[in-house]
């Protein structure tokens, strides 16, 4: 699935794009506007992940020879679960389950690249993804 570097930062991009769709999808059903607030912003740090990531790949310093990728610490792509009477409850916890994918990704990634500045770039989105998992156990404890 993943032979090279650039194959994985597409993955990346694609997660990202899903992730931003979820958050936009959940926002738009939340009718506590805080909540729709909460879903909002999450989408939108979704939508700078790509971002971030759509410029490493354009960065001419990734050097993706002898860039071995172990396909079995990369996370596997997530069902696309998007049913109209998904509970909040649920939704929340798929996107729980999503977040942790995306930290595994990107704390694999910092593993792997050897550039500095493209490393750090990948451990803060990472760091990223475990503090909106966080913040998403502590919504759904409230819920509860």
């Amino acid at each position: 699935m993943f032979n090279n570097i650039f194959v994985v930062l597409s993955f990346a991009t694609e997660k990202e794009q899903s992730a931003y769709e979820y958050y936009r999808e959940l926002a738009v059903r939340m009718k506590n506007p805080e909540t729709r607030r909460i879903f909002e912003h999450m989408a939108a740090q979704e939508r700078k992940h790509k971002h971030r990531i759509d410029t490493i790949r354009r960065n001419p310093a990734l050097d993706a020879k002898g860039i071995k990728l172990d396909t079995e610490l990369l996370p596997k792509p997530e069902r696309n679960v998007r049913k109209s009477g998904l509970a909040i409850q649920n939704a929340i916890t798929l996107a729980i389950q999503r977040e942790e994918s995306a930290n595994k990704l990107y704390t694999n990634l910092a593993e792997i690249v050897k550039n500095p500045d493209i490393q750090e770039i990948f451990i803060t989105l990472a760091r990223e993804e475990a503090e909106h998992k966080n913040h998403l156990e502590r919504i759904l404890k409230n819920i509860k």
